[in-house]
This record gives structure tokens, sequence and C-alpha cells, in this order.
């Protein structure tokens, strides 16, 4: 197939296939090929990003003063279907494309300055607290409270199939903080330290027999006001700089019309799709990905482990 990638492009996939050959430890290679799992575990994922940030590949969406990347479109195309292809472990999203953006976009400057750094070294390991017993896909519902106490917010409720929780130095969490007509208002974003007492993390183990997803107890878990991110009762907003859910990656390869902009295998997992236009054509499909990119209506993404054609509505945001 002919690629039209300008030469440059070409050069760029080289030396990304270059870099796996030679920085990719084979151990991990080997034991992410053999996985089951949605993630690899956290001893290898640290590993891993580790040399993906040494190298400056950690954060291809990440703007460049934050320690971004500031590659093209073409080069973020290349860069995740080279490494697709190899059988690389992808990068866990839950701090560089979740909370990162967030913290990005609504944190204070002491928020940005500590977090942000130790997000693009795997210095901190995160989760995510949205899902509860009753509150799934209806995740307005949620029943989580946090109450006011001082500098502290009082912090009571469980969350649920909160995945890596056993392995978290930290947890972004939406708790309800007031009751208002329109559930979506009156929730906060907080950031919460997993060692603080209080916090009781118990596994789910999956029918596969793997242990990734659990269910975390918060019992009067006392958290710092200095911990929220964005205004008292704006979560709902906040929560949205990023594409909740399980979704497939950064990249998005259809359109409005409900047409995929490509054929091929299955989504693999996060970002570890093998991907490719439908009718050879590189440049038409590079073209379509800037435009999309460009766009803020409505348009589809692949859900995670499902073919290519089987896609949910969600709103473009750009991670």
């Amino acid at each position: 197939m002919d690629t039209g990638l300008s030469p440059e492009d070409e050069a760029f996939r080289q030396q990304v296939r270059t870099f796996l050959r030679e920085k990719l430890p084979e151990d991990i290679h080997a034991r992410w090929k053999e996985s089951g799992m949605i993630f690899p575990d956290k001893p290898d994922a640290v590993r891993w990003q580790k040399i993906l940030h040494e190298q400056g590949w950690i954060a291809p969406n990440w703007p460049l003063e934050h320690g971004g990347t500031g590659w093209t479109t073409t080069q973020k195309y290349i860069f995740e279907t080279e490494t697709a292809s190899y059988g690389a472990p992808p990068v866990i999203p839950l701090g560089l494309r979740m909370v990162g953006p967030v913290i990005m976009k609504y944190g204070t400057p002491e928020q940005k300055a500590h977090f942000l750094p130790r997000i693009l070294a795997t210095d901190d390991y995160w989760c995510q607290g949205y899902s509860e017993p009753g509150s799934g896909s209806d995740l307005a519902s949620l029943k989580t409270r946090a109450v006011a106490d001082g500098d502290d917010y009082v912090v009571n409720g469980s969350k649920i199939w909160t995945t890596h929780a056993q392995f978290a130095d930290w947890m972004f969490c939406l708790v309800r903080t007031s009751d208002e007509p329109k559930r979506q208002n009156g929730i906060t974003f907080l950031l919460i330290p997993m060692d603080t007492p209080g916090v009781d993390v118990r596994p789910i183990i999956t029918l596969g027999g793997h242990h990734e997803v659990n269910q975390v107890f918060l019992d009067d878990v006392r958290v710092p006001q200095s911990n929220r991110v964005g205004p008292e009762g704006d979560g709902w907003t906040v929560e949205c700089v990023y594409t909740p859910g399980h979704t497939s990656n950064h990249m998005c390869f259809a359109l409005k019309e409900e047409k995929a902009l490509f054929t091929g295998d299955h989504v693999m997992g996060w970002s570890t799709s093998v991907i490719g236009p439908p009718d050879g054509d590189m440049t038409a499909y590079m073209e379509s990905l800037e435009k999309l990119q460009q766009r803020d209506d409505q348009v589809y993404w692949p859900t995670h482990g499902t073919a290519i054609r089987e896609v949910q509505p969600l709103s473009l945001i750009h991670i």
C-alpha cells in the first residue's frame, strides 16, 4: 500500500520502529503479548512509561509547555499504529489522559506545578472514582458525599469497578457536595490520596480470574479542600475535559454520518488498534483526521474491546 507519507514522516516511522526494538524490554513485551488484561500490571506499566518519558514520548497530546511532543496528527497516528503493531503495552490513561488534562484546564497553579510533572514521570499512579454500586451509566445519581468541615471535606461513600485502585497513590473522584434539582449540579471533583485513613480497597476478581478492578470504601475520609479541582459543585463540567467511560484512546476514527473512516481487524484495547484507511488513500485519511480535530460537533469513537464498526456516539474532546 502506498502510505502517502512524506519523507519526514517515513523517517519518523523508522525512528519509532527502532526505538521499540531497542528500548521496549523483552520481558515486558512478552508478558503483555500473553496478557488477557486491559492494562499491564503496575511494575511493567511504570517501567515502560518511564522509558517513554525519558525519550520525551510519554504525552503526545499534551501541550508543549506541559511536556508534550509537539507532534503532528500524522506523527501521532504513526506512533499509535507502530506501537500497536509491535505489541507494546498501552500507556495507562488514568493519569496522562484523564486527570492530567483536567488539572491543566482547571487546576490551581500549585496543583499544576505539583501534579503534572509527576504524572508525566509516572511518579504518581492514579485511579478513577466515578462509578458507584447504584450509579454506573447514570453517573449523575452518585451518592458519595463530601461535607465541608473547616479546611477539609469529610467524604463518605463507595466507588466500584475502580481499575487498579490496589496500586494507586491517588484517586480522582466525583463526590456530591450539595443536592440540587438538576442532579449534574452539586458534584465536585476531588483528588484523594489513597493512603488517607478511612480508604479501604477491596478486590473484585473478574470471570477471567484477574484482579484489575475493585470496590473502594470511603469512611470519614478527610480531604483538604485544596485538593478540589475547579469550583465546588461544578465537577460535572470539570470531568468533561476528557472523554469518560470505557472508550479507546485519544484518536477518533469515524465520521458523524456513522461511516467509519477506516477498516481494521479489531480494537485490541486502549490505544492498541491496528488501523488504516479504507481505500489505501493515506493522504485523504490524514486530512479527515485533521478536520475532525478541528470540529466540536459529535463524532464517533470505537468502544474498547469491540469490533471497529460497533461504535458509540461521544463528543469529540481532545486529550
